[in-house]
């Protein structure tokens, strides 16, 4: 069967307004075959977790799926964060899409912020 990767992932501390203390972790991965294509219709899950220093305060499941770029946004949806919570991973768990087998390879995680 074709495989599926991820080939990036990055993302961003989400502030309301640049003095904001509260802010929201969201990361975007692509999911690529093994022709390098763009996988559309990828249902990405991911563990995320948002720590207070090297503390994982608090953690959730969150999924997305892919668009036609292959590309998708994860973003947190639990409670409130704040100046306590200093940064934030996630570990992609699993890319499920018919006909594709998902190869974890290198790009498995990625963080902002501050998690030691």
């Amino acid at each position: 069967a074709p495989q599926a990767r991820i080939t990036a992932r990055a993302g961003p501390m989400v502030r309301s307004s640049a003095t904001a203390v509260n802010w929201t972790p969201q990361f975007t991965v692509t999911v690529q075959d093994d022709k390098g294509a763009p996988v559309n219709a990828a249902a990405v899950q991911v563990l995320m977790q948002v720590h207070s220093g090297a503390r994982v305060a608090v953690q959730r499941s969150v999924s997305c799926n892919t668009a036609a770029n292959g590309q998708c946004r994860l973003t947190w949806n639990g409670q409130n964060l704040d100046a306590s919570h200093t940064g934030a991973t996630v570990r992609v768990e699993s890319v499920q899409r018919s006909f594709l087998v998902y190869s974890p390879g290198t790009l498995t995680q990625a963080s902002v912020g501050v998690v030691r």
